[in-house]
């Protein structure tokens, strides 16, 4: 699942860390600082809205399987 690190900061091109609050004046030293702190180096970017995401490497729990010939509802 993607962990949301930075935030953008307007005006301009500052990012803040979501974990520590830090702000940083551009986004390679956002990059370098979240690589420093977790080793990532796959950063997920949505320039839209103003994210950066790393893999945290948790998947995402799956729904157990529903079947009708059990009387349950298929989803």
């Amino acid at each position: 699942m993607k962990e949301l690190v930075l935030t953008r900061v307007p005006p301009g091109d500052r990012w803040r860390d979501k974990k520590d609050g830090l702000t940083m004046d551009n986004l390679t030293d956002a990059i370098e600082h979240i690589f420093q702190r977790t080793g990532d180096k796959q950063f997920y970017i949505d320039c839209a809205r103003g994210e950066i995401h790393v893999d945290d490497g948790i998947e995402p729990e799956k729904e157990p399987a529903m079947y009708s010939i059990y009387g349950e509802e298929i989803k």
